[in-house]
Parts: C-alpha cells; structure tokens; sequence
C-alpha cells in the first residue's frame, strides 16, 4: 500500500484515475461482459452515421460516402468521451479515498482504492480495483493485500463488481453475496459488536 498524505497526491490521484480509465477503455471494448458499453457504442456510431447524412445532404454532398465518414468520426470521439468520463469519476474520487493501495514494477501495474462508508462503523468500500496486464495475478495479490489491511484493522469489506466474471473471482477471494449487486467479506476475526452490518 502507499500512502497518500503530503505533496504529490493530487498527482497520484491523476495518474491513477488516468490508469483506471484506460484500462477501463480496453476492457469494454475488449470484453464481450460489457454489453451496456458495448449498445452504447453501436447507437453512438449510427448517430454519427446518421449525423454524417443529414449534414452531407444539407452541404449538397454525397450521402452514401458521409455516412460511412460519420460513422467512423464517431468512433474516435465515443473513445475519447468514454476516457474523459471515467477520468472525471476516478480522480476526485481517487483523492477523496482513505487509502490507495498499489502495486507497479516493470511489468505493469495494480491499484484499488478503499474508502470508510459514512455512518457505517468499521465498514470499508473497495472500488476502482484495476491490473494491467490482466490475468497475471496482479489484481488477486493486490487484493490479497487489501484483505490482510482489513483483516488487521478488523474491517468488513463492500463491494460491487461490474460484471458476472469480476464476481466470481471476489467470491474466490472469500468475499459473499448480500443481494444481487453486493458483496461483502468479514474480517478472519472479526468482532460483530464493533462492526456494523445493518446495511
């Protein structure tokens, strides 16, 4: 884990919004889990192509070759705005985590970020968990070291994972199921009058 107080953290911070963004980008449109993303980009790319007629036929131009043109400006300005908007979330939000845990050397990278959940005593929630490259076990030793920082501090771990693989591999990790979006881990010892499970 690194810790974040002191200069440079709004730095950290844009660095790793900007890592989780980008590998936020190539997931989805690598990953056939991520069928929302997936919709959004096709509606995206006809609009363009839709777009790309109109203003071809009010310009007097041939239709049949702006269509084509729209769709593909289309692509790269979907990319751009899908990166934009994850580095929007991701950055304060980076800033506003109790703690950043990271892991980087010269084969790639990992980071998570875990926050205290208002009102809720010893409850903490993990997002943001992101590896490149991914299936090298990066992400799991990470992790590994999140659940041994709240197994010490006796905290109960909250999370929602995005799609059907990601929770499978957090219910490998011991993590269980609260309702259909959910999942939480109790610490290896944990003490349940200290810890508030209500939510």
């Amino acid at each position: 884990m690194t810790p974040d107080p002191g200069r440079g953290r709004i730095s950290r911070a844009l660095h790793d919004a900007l890592f989780v963004s980008v590998v936020t980008f190539v997931a989805v449109v690598t990953d056939p889990l991520h069928h929302r993303a997936a919709w959004m980009f096709g509606v995206l790319a006809l609009s363009g192509g839709i777009s790309g007629g109109v203003l071809a036929a009010a310009l007097g131009l041939p239709v049949l070759a702006a269509v084509p043109a729209g769709v593909v400006a289309a692509v790269p300005v979907w990319l751009a705005l899908l990166v934009l908007a994850a580095l929007l979330v991701e950055w304060p939000a980076f800033l506003r985590s109790a703690m950043v845990f990271r892991h980087q050397d010269a084969a790639g990278r990992a980071v998570a970020r875990v926050s205290e959940v208002p009102g809720r005593t010893g409850v903490w929630r993990v997002s943001s968990v992101t590896a490149w490259p991914r299936g090298d076990g990066r992400g799991t030793a990470l992790m590994r070291e999140v659940l041994r920082a709240a197994d010490r501090r006796q905290r109960v771990l909250e999370l929602v994972p995005s799609t059907r693989r990601i929770r499978a591999w957090y219910l490998g990790l011991g993590f269980s199921c609260v309702d259909r979006r959910r999942l939480r881990r109790t610490p290896a010892s944990a003490v349940s009058r200290d810890i508030d499970m209500s939510r």
